[in-house]
């Protein structure tokens, strides 16, 4: 037996019999350390190694380390652990001023070294952090009048921590101030994403009705959380999990009014939250092409030394898609190297991983002068990371924030609003391709899009199409409500029809008319059905090289009512001419079908490619 007295020493040595030399057989010696009142006691193992395997207990200690007295029946008692052969306990701390060790060796034990260790008697002070709450040993109210900074500790820590047992922490501070904890060092048993079992959970509150910032298990490095106001409530529980050796938590706390005001953050405005547990990081959200402000922390004052992300979120849908648009009114942060390492506003257009990934643009007050007028997103999330030293005086930044609706159509808009009117022009481009709204995914309901293809004098336009999937129409008087309609527009803004395309009829190849170096096409889709869209190709040509292809081939025929016969490109079998494009169309009568039956096909490019090659494709209508 081992007493803490006023005159003892508040250490020393334990041993197995014989140690280091073999224990008898058919033993059992129990090793009882007490320590004073406010104490607790620490064992330490030095050595360990008793006969049998992990697999197979023969000899092995049973360590009894929650009693509350010395002389309780150990057989009514909790076992913290049983620990046999090579695997010994790690440290065990009492819960309480007691602390037994059973040593238990079979009457046919072949024997080993045992085992030796250290116990000390060591003050519970660490472990009260604060007022206890209620007769139970781990509830504490800890008061930032009191104490402004401490650390809160699991219950035997570092030793292994007990089983079935709740633990409560409430941190009440002042108006204004703000809480953060900061996890040094972090070891409990992880048994699921969810934490379905031993667990620490942070309410962002003063009870456990306050909303959660978070639940955490298993092992945590550098995990820092903050409160929104002023109290927290840390509610750690653990299940009854003998075999579980781990050494629970040490956090620092702090409180503060030092930490980013929240709601001088975000300025109240709709749309914007501070994202739980962090100290200033905020999610923007679209609530459809409306605008908002987003600032660093005290601006226009000088910034804090902190870390800020700043997550902006158009919409996603199935009927809406944005991208996001910066415009930043104010950029000062002063960086101790001019490639803006320490302190930066950096630039996430994909809205990847800022703790991972590279931001496609990093801009300080060294580079400012390079920060574009306007910012555009790649999809629709962009993040904004602000970080920052306190080694500056700098203002910070303020910038707009505009969510607009994404076509996904490549070519100008007509304007900065929302409007689907996109403009192709023969002086910027002379071939490219144009598509329905968000194409390949299928284009929204109730949709117009207009698209200018626009030539110069003298110019035709040429458009085919490599897709064409247009939702069906179940309409008895409108067989066409999902179309696309297309106009030639003449140099006096003169215009006549091309032709209407939907589910029904497929486009072939399709050139404006002589004269006319425009066409104007218009997507529309009604509020029933949707489907992939369509993607085209076109080409601003010259009159005269359409005169001179003419004169070369004839390239276009309609063949109807022929029983037999054959299609050959222009030169067969001689290499046919460049920059062209075929469109013959075959009809027969109601009641008969078309065999064709390629006898030779040999053209450029390979299957995969996107229609810049050659390509020979087939199209079934009926009417």
């Amino acid at each position: 037996m081992y007493i803490h007295t006023d005159d003892g020493s508040l250490n020393g040595t334990f041993s197995s019999p014989n140690h280091p030399k073999p224990y008898p057989s058919n033993l059992q010696c129990i090793y009882t350390f007490i320590a004073k009142s406010n104490y607790r006691v620490k064992l330490v193992f030095k050595s360990f190694l008793l006969s049998g395997s992990s697999a197979k207990c023969e000899d092995y200690i049973d360590v009894y380390s929650m009693l509350e007295k010395p002389d309780i029946d150990l057989l009514s008692q909790p076992l913290s652990g049983r620990y046999c052969a090579t695997v010994s306990p790690n440290t065990v701390i009492s819960l309480h001023n007691v602390i037994v060790i059973v040593f238990h060796v079979r009457e046919k034990s072949r024997g080993a070294k045992g085992f030796s260790g250290v116990y000390s008697f060591i003050p519970d002070l660490m472990y009260a952090v604060g007022t206890q709450m209620s007769p139970q040993k781990c509830h504490f109210v800890i008061y930032s009048s009191q104490k402004a900074k401490g650390i809160i500790y699991s219950p035997t820590y570092p030793g292994k921590y007990p089983f079935n047992i709740r633990c409560v922490y409430r941190l009440i501070g002042e108006p204004r101030q703000r809480i953060r904890l900061e996890f040094e060092d972090f070891d409990v048993y992880f048994g699921g994403d969810h934490c379905p079992y031993d667990s620490l959970t942070v309410y962002d509150g003063d009870s456990y009705h306050a909303p959660i910032i978070q639940k955490v298990c298993g092992l945590q490095q550098s995990l820092e959380l903050f409160s929104e106001a002023e109290n927290l409530y840390l509610e750690f529980v653990s299940n009854n999990q003998m075999s579980s050796e781990h050494r629970g938590f040490k956090i620092a706390y702090e409180f503060s009014q030092r930490f980013v005001s929240i709601d001088q953050l975000n300025g109240g405005q709709f749309g914007i939250t501070h994202l739980r547990g962090t100290e200033c990081d905020l999610r923007v959200q679209s609530s459809k092409e409306n605008e908002h402000v987003i600032m660093s922390p005290n601006y226009p004052q000088s910034y804090p030394s902190t870390t800020c992300t700043y997550i902006l979120d158009g919409l996603q849908g199935a009927q809406d898609l944005e991208k996001v648009l910066i415009h930043f009114e104010t950029l000062q942060v002063t960086s101790n190297s001019k490639d803006c390492e320490d302190a930066y506003v950096a630039i996430f257009l994909n809205g990847q991983d800022w703790k991972s990934e590279i931001p496609d643009a990093k801009f300080c007050s060294a580079n400012v002068a390079t920060l574009p007028d306007t910012l555009e997103s790649l999809n629709p999330r962009m993040t904004v990371v602000l970080r920052t030293s306190n080694s500056s005086n700098d203002r910070g930044f303020k910038a707009v924030v505009k969510f607009e609706t994404d076509f996904g159509i490549p070519g100008t808009p007509a304007s900065d609003s929302n409007e689907c009117t996109f403009h192709f022009n023969s002086l910027s481009e002379k071939e490219g391709t144009f598509n329905s709204p968000r194409y390949p995914e299928n284009y929204p309901v109730d949709t117009v899009c207009i698209y200018w293809l626009n030539g110069k004098i003298g110019e035709r336009v040429r458009i085919y199409f490599d897709q064409f999937v247009l939702a069906p129409s179940f309409s008895k008087t409108d067989r066409c409500a999902d179309r696309l309609e297309l106009y030639n527009v003449f140099s006096n803004n003169r215009e006549t029809l091309l032709g209407k395309y939907c589910a029904e009829n497929y486009p072939g190849p399709i050139l404006s008319a002589e004269n006319a170096n425009r066409i104007r096409a218009i997507f529309i889709a009604d509020a029933k059905h949707t489907a992939t869209g369509f993607r085209a190709h076109y080409q601003f040509i010259p009159q005269k090289n359409i005169n001179a292809l003419s004169e070369r081939s004839n390239c276009a025929a309609r063949i109807v009512g022929s029983i037999s016969g054959t299609i050959v490109t222009p030169n067969f079998p001689q290499r046919y001419v460049k920059d062209m494009v075929c469109h013959w169309e075959i009809r027969v009568r109601i009641g008969y079908r078309i065999l064709l039956q390629p006898v030779v096909l040999n053209v450029e490019g390979m299957m995969g490619d996107d229609g810049k090659s050659s390509e020979f494709s087939l199209k079934q209508t009926t009417k």
